[in-house]
């Protein structure tokens, strides 16, 4: 991934989807804060959770980040992020942006922080965001939010 963009699920008022196939034109509400992990290092995931039993499919999205270098903003930002429910619109690696944790948001749900031992070991921070949703993610229109500065 290249970047993501995270808000405050609460402050998500409304969601427009528009063309065959839908995808996400505007997201009303929200600050949208950017965050750009370490290269090469960071990815989103959706895994199908079915039962048979049942005859009910859902999607479990997991997204994970990882940032180079303990530091103190850092650090406050991740107990924002720890303290909330969210949404994180993903931008891949082909440029386009993908909307997680749309009906019910997302949770800071694991990682650790660690110093390193070795000079190429990381010294940062690897968090997951969970979310279950009923259906997979939706492309994001690029023009869909604003960035906040």
């Amino acid at each position: 991934m290249y970047e993501f963009y995270v808000s405050n699920f609460e402050d998500i008022t409304d969601i427009t989807k528009l063309g065959t196939p839908e995808v996400i034109d505007t997201i009303t509400g929200g600050d949208w804060f950017e965050y750009v992990p370490n290269k090469n290092s960071s990815n989103a995931v959706e895994n199908v959770q079915s039962s048979l039993e049942n005859g009910t499919v859902g999607y479990e999205q997991v997204i994970t980040m990882i940032f180079g270098k303990m530091e103190a903003d850092k650090r406050n930002q991740i107990a924002l992020m720890g303290a909330g429910t969210l949404m994180i619109i993903a931008k891949d690696k082909n440029g386009r942006f993908w909307l997680y944790g749309e009906n019910d948001g997302m949770v800071l749900s694991g990682g650790n922080t660690g110093t390193g031992t070795a000079l190429t070991d990381l010294n940062g921070y690897n968090l997951t965001f969970t979310a279950m949703e009923g259906e997979l993610a939706y492309e994001v229109a690029e023009t869909a939010f604003t960035p906040t500065p």
